[in-house]
């Protein structure tokens, strides 16, 4: 399976490589129910805009496991 990923401007190499293992874990099928596409969308709702680049990386690192 080839997947694309683009990176927006500002994410860090560390982020980038965090997203890619977790697209890799969807693509083996070994998401979770904390891993979903619905669980993960929840967390991207907030208020005043994204969150900080070390709170995303935090985060797919405990997605990633």
């Amino acid at each position: 399976m080839r997947t694309h990923v683009a990176a927006a401007v500002g994410c860090s190499p560390t982020e980038v490589g965090l997203s890619r293992a977790l697209v890799s874990h969807f693509a083996q099928g070994a998401a979770t129910m904390a891993t979903t596409p619905a669980a993960m969308s929840q967390w991207g709702v907030r208020e005043g805009g994204s969150h900080r680049a070390a709170e995303r990386e935090a985060l797919l690192r405990g997605w990633v496991g």
